[in-house]
């Protein structure tokens, strides 16, 4: 990159004349090598990934416990048992998952 008779293709040149050499093309040139650096996944799983299945996780089981917690609630007041499970459990469920 020191080099100061080296150009890239689509330079433009402002003014005289000049010959040249290809002496690399595709992915051994330097621009290549940068492209096909940032397009290779890293291996493994990302900050990003773990963090949102670890939020999924916690939420999960918030969402299950309220729903349990929920349906125990309404069976104690007198509920029927699929009222208490419709509105009680599935009820609380569903408005986790958003």
């Amino acid at each position: 990159m020191e080099a100061k008779n080296i150009i890239f293709n689509s330079c433009l040149v402002m003014e005289g004349q000049a010959i040249g050499i290809v002496f690399r093309t595709g992915d051994l040139t330097l621009i290549g090598t940068i492209a096909r650096m940032t397009a290779r996944p890293k291996e493994g799983i990302s900050t990003l990934r773990r963090e949102i299945l670890y939020l999924v996780k916690i939420l999960t089981v918030l969402s299950m416990v309220m729903g349990t917690i929920m349906f125990f609630v309404g069976v104690s007041n007198g509920a029927p048992l699929i009222l208490a499970f419709i509105d009680g459990f599935i009820m609380v469920i569903i408005a986790n998952v958003p």
